[in-house]
């Protein structure tokens, strides 16, 4: 998407830094400052002067001191325009602002300060007012692992911003504690963004504060992008920025402040802990590219379908979202709505026929909502339009698509079940047709008229769509009752993307040699067979086998279903250093061995087991099986790759000693 970002001066800065980056990744943005052009009352003239062509589906400005716009022709510029406002002057009047936003043909009003939700409730403009919290740059503010050398460091946004009395009652308690080795960061308020975080991560604690106006400060998120512990007073809509009281910061007030420090200094897991668990927080939530996805989300569901001039050399969006429609906070999406319009849904749809707010083919979301950006996504009777392979594509842009708590919801009908009703149908020819017509997506009505209707190009089990979307990376899927047709025919799937992510681990190609393996597993190692799954032992375990003998190391082979059962494995395992597990397709073992504290646990795959085949023969619970491990062996970098989206070590061995010398 092409941005235009217009400045009234250089002092009059509408975006912050860390914004603008998030925007300029994503999108191609151009910024100039009013002031200096020829004709700065004129954004016309500043748009044809920036976009020569194919120029800009957004423009992003703000009004001059808060109360009016410096340009004369706002309404004859037909591109959707954005404001950033902080708070509204107090000398213009709610209706003032209203006819403002009107009169400039504004689609959007973004803003950091939440109470504008609640001012402009129920007021023509509420669907066009959208929070916009702060945010920090992952480049500037991050995990610098340092030592921590202060027990509490204190930050702000300004040196001289206004601080509420509990605010300044606890900064005169750390100021005056000679016991505590405090750092003052407000001298830093203006310093390089990477010099305020390095200074953040020498803290154990770091104080802040939301000021008298209780608005949320980029610096909470700054402190917990850091990773160092956030003590600070709740901001107003803390919920909305994902602010959760003793599990990513602490709340502090000025009677608590003494004792809250105390503890969190003595317990150092508790602390770190909730360090790491705001870092996530805030990675995930309120980094510069999640708040341009917010933005970009903004902006298609404001956009109208206007005819844009084009002596000003700019395009249309393709959403045909009515401006009217409610800025959600959560984004729920109706796929292949057909006439089943949902209210609270986004519901899309291609056939342009029936009612929509997106107008557009399944496969084509992706151009409309960023990853991350999706609460859920809802298709009933829809999927089976795909074919496989579009089917798969599809599965892997709804989990990209989808938040780590975001769930794809299919219901459609189960072969399985339609071929159970024809078998059963006995002749009865109305009974063999509604089986029949789960393949085919005919209704019965038109069958008697003759009428030309759109056939399934895929029809679907309930093993078999399990499968898929785990083989897509849906961390946790389920099967359950359908809620819209009939139990007889159809299934309701679901799959949570899950919090699981591909991560950029080192996939070990040579000997991991921080400690050996081999020194490790001297009180002897445990290998796991099940020969009833056919899992004989493979030239890979002879040969780690013996190479573990000629080691001193002794060897004891464990034979699931010559052997005995579970129990008498736990009991064998309890003498282990390491129980190495032969493709074994058991959590409910790996649970059992961890809950009686066995030795470390090494998982072999062999085969790429996520794969639908052999998801269908039972392995279901594979990623958490790999989780589970404190190391996956793997035949190949294929497995590998896949295997390290769930275990940090992961090793491929090349040689019959290798895995002797990985680390555990």
């Amino acid at each position: 998407m092409k941005i235009l970002v217009v400045h009234n001066s250089l002092l009059d800065r509408s975006l912050s830094s860390a914004l603008q980056r998030g925007l300029e990744m994503a999108h191609e943005v151009r910024t100039v400052v009013a002031a200096d052009q020829v004709n700065p009352r004129s954004l016309g003239s500043i748009v044809r002067g920036t976009f020569t062509e194919g120029g800009p589906q957004l423009i992003i400005l703000k009004p001059e001191s808060g109360e009016r716009f410096s340009f004369d022709d706002l309404r004859e510029v037909k591109v959707p325009k954005a404001i950033f406002v902080e708070t509204i002057s107090p000398r213009l009047s709610a209706r003032e602002f209203i006819a403002l936003v009107q009169a400039g043909d504004i689609s959007l009003v973004f803003s950091s300060y939440p109470q504008l939700l609640d001012e402009y409730r129920g007021t023509e403009i509420e669907s066009q007012i959208f929070f916009l919290p702060p945010c920090f740059d992952p480049e500037q503010f991050r995990n610098w692992a340092q030592e921590k050398i202060y027990d509490i460091g204190i930050f702000f946004d300004s040196a001289t911003s206004a601080r509420s009395h509990s605010e300044q009652a606890i900064l005169n308690f750390l100021h005056a504690q000679n016991g505590l080795r405090v750092f003052d960061g407000t001298s830093l308020a203006d310093a390089s963004p990477s010099e305020r975080s390095r200074a953040m991560n020498r803290c154990r604690i770091c104080f802040t504060g939301s000021g008298v106006e209780k608005r949320p400060r980029a610096t909470y998120f700054e402190i917990l992008a850091s990773h160092s512990l956030l003590l600070a007073d709740k901001p107003f809509a803390s919920e909305m920025l994902t602010l959760r009281e003793r599990d990513n910061f602490v709340p502090v007030t000025p009677e608590e402040a003494s004792d809250l420090i105390d503890r969190y200094l003595r317990d150092s897991v508790k602390r770190e802990a909730l360090a790491a668990a705001g870092g996530e927080m805030a990675l995930q939530e309120h980094s510069a590219a999640v708040r341009a996805r917010e933005l970009e989300q903004a902006y298609l569901m404001a956009a109208s379908e206007q005819d844009f001039s084009t002596d000003l050399s700019v395009t249309s969006s393709r959403s045909t979202m009515a401006t009217t429609t409610p800025i959600p906070s959560t984004i729920r999406l109706h796929l292949g709505c057909g006439h089943d319009y949902k209210i609270g849904y986004i519901n899309i749809d291609a056939d342009p026929n029936v009612k929509t707010d997106l107008c557009l083919p399944l496969q084509a979301i992706g151009e409309h909502f960023g990853g991350g950006t999706v609460d859920e996504i809802l298709m009933i009777h829809s999927i089976a339009y795909l074919t496989l392979a579009e089917a798969r594509d599809f599965f892997a842009l709804s989990r990209r698509l989808l938040k780590p708590t975001g769930s794809l919801i299919i219901e459609t009908p189960n072969i399985e079940k339609a071929i159970e009703k024809i078998l059963t149908s006995n002749g009865n020819f109305f009974e063999y047709l509604e089986g029949v017509r789960a393949f085919h997506a005919f209704g019965v009505d038109q069958f008697e008229r003759g009428e030309k209707y759109q056939p399934y190009a895929f029809s679907w089990s309930s093993t078999h769509l399990l499968a898929e979307l785990q083989e897509a990376g849906f961390q946790s899927v389920y099967l359950a009752a359908p809620e819209t047709h009939s139990d007889w025919r159809d299934m309701r799937v679901v799959g949570i993307r899950g919090e699981l992510e591909l991560r950029e681990k080192g996939v070990a190609t040579a000997p991991l040699v921080t400690t050996s393996f081999v020194d490790e597993v001297r009180g002897g190692a445990l290998v796991v067979l099940d020969s009833r799954a056919g899992q004989g032992a493979s030239s890979r375990v002879q040969a780690l086998t013996d190479y573990l003998k000629t080691q001193g190391v002794r060897v004891r082979i464990f034979d699931l279903g010559r052997d005995g059962g579970v129990e008498k494995l736990v009991s064998e395992a309890a003498s282990a250093d390491a129980i190495y597990l032969h493709q074994i397709n058991s959590l409910e073992l790996v649970e059992r061995l961890k809950q009686a504290r066995s030795g470390k646990i090494v998982f072999d795959i062999s085969e790429p087991l996520w794969k639908p085949a052999h998801r269908m023969a039972g392995w279901i619970e594979l990623e958490k099986l790999l989780a589970a491990a404190d190391l996956v062996w793997c035949e190949n970098q294929q497995l590998a790759e896949y295997a390290a989206r769930f275990q940090r070590t992961v090793v491929i061995p090349s040689t019959r000693s290798e895995l002797a010398h990985a680390s555990l």
